[in-house]
């Protein structure tokens, strides 16, 4: 197969960057332009993403769920009339990834094991044992977050649902894997060195 065409690329860094951006979209879009408006733009979103979701067969049904769950939420507002709904994609997503990661705690590879084998395929004992750890520290993450979301969607206004979502979970995600960035160098060092 050839390179993939540009147009499809764009789509997808397009949905990255929306995806990420999706709390300022909706504070924006309730703000300014109301909640029929607002579904549209969604929805548009969502199909174009499903329509360009194409490439790995492995990661195709992935790459689809977050999309297809943002055209059903966006379906359901609009159904029941209930703007709230919007906001219940953040928390959507959380317990999605909590599930995937927790899930592949039971299974041979762990999510984060898969993940490092493709940079590292012959990954040695003492690395699958703390991708293990660190794939529990992420369903740990995902557990909580998914509380604090919940608590800005039911408990707290639109401004507040929209910084915690669109900008402090973003940096408590950054941290976490800054840390874990750093403490995954010691752990290899300490590796090599008792080799």
């Amino acid at each position: 197969m050839g390179k993939p065409k540009l147009p499809s690329k764009i789509i997808q860094i397009l949905f990255v960057v929306l995806s990420l951006a999706y709390p300022l979209l909706v504070y924006f879009g309730l703000s300014n332009f109301g909640f029929k408006k607002l579904f549209f733009v969604i929805a548009a979103i969502a199909l174009l993403k499903l329509s360009f979701s194409k490439g790995n067969k492995k990661l195709e049904l992935f790459q689809k769920m977050g999309p297809a769950l943002l055209l059903v939420l966006s379906l359901v507002a609009w159904v029941g009339q209930n703007e709230k709904l919007f906001l219940y994609y953040p928390l959507a997503i959380n317990l999605g990834l909590l599930l995937l990661f927790s899930s592949s705690l039971f299974r041979e590879k762990n999510i984060v094991e898969l993940l490092a084998r493709l940079k590292e395929p012959e990954l040695p004992e003492s690395g699958v044992r703390y991708t293990k750890k660190v794939c529990i520290l992420w369903c740990g993450y995902f557990l909580v977050n998914s509380f604090v979301v919940f608590y800005t969607i039911h408990f707290t206004d639109l401004e507040t649902w929209t910084l915690y979502n669109g900008f402090i979970s973003y940096v408590v995600i950054a941290v976490i894997a800054g840390l874990e960035f750093l403490v995954r160098q010691k752990v290899k060092q300490r590796g090599s060195e008792s080799n």
